[in-house]
C-alpha cells in the first residue's frame, strides 16, 4: 500500500519495472476529468482504477491486505483514513487471487 500525494509517485517506481508507465501517466492526468474505470497498459501486467464512492464511517471499515499488487489510493476529493497493521493482527475475509486482496 502506497500512502502519498501524486507528485511523489515517481519516487516509487523503483518498487517494481511495471510502475513506471504506471506513475508517468498518472503524473500526466486530469484529475478533474478522467471518467470511472480500469486503465490497462499494453505489453505489461500493469493496470489502474479510476473509482468515485462516498467514504464511510471509520468504525464500518475493514482492512485489506495485497499479496501481489501494489495498492496506491490517490484521492482527488474529500478525504480518508487510512492505517497499518502487521499481517497477521488483520482480521480479514480468505485471500480473493482474482482481485489481489484480502478484506
Amino acid at each position: 500500500m502506497i500512502i502519498d500525494t501524486i507528485d511523489q509517485l515517481a519516487h516509487y517506481a523503483a518498487l517494481k519495472h511495471t510502475f513506471q508507465p504506471v506513475a508517468e501517466h498518472i503524473a500526466q492526468l486530469d484529475l478533474n476529468t478522467i471518467q470511472p474505470g480500469k486503465y490497462a497498459f499494453d505489453d505489461t501486467e500493469a493496470f489502474y482504477y479510476c473509482v468515485e464512492y462516498e467514504t464511510i464511517e471509520a468504525s464500518y471499515c475493514k482492512g485489506e491486505i495485497h499479496t501481489k499488487m501494489i495498492d496506491g489510493h490517490f484521492i482527488i476529493d474529500g478525504c480518508e483514513l487510512n492505517g497499518m497493521c502487521p499481517r497477521h493482527a488483520a482480521d480479514l475475509r480468505p485471500y480473493d487471487a482474482e482481485n489481489y486482496y484480502s478484506a
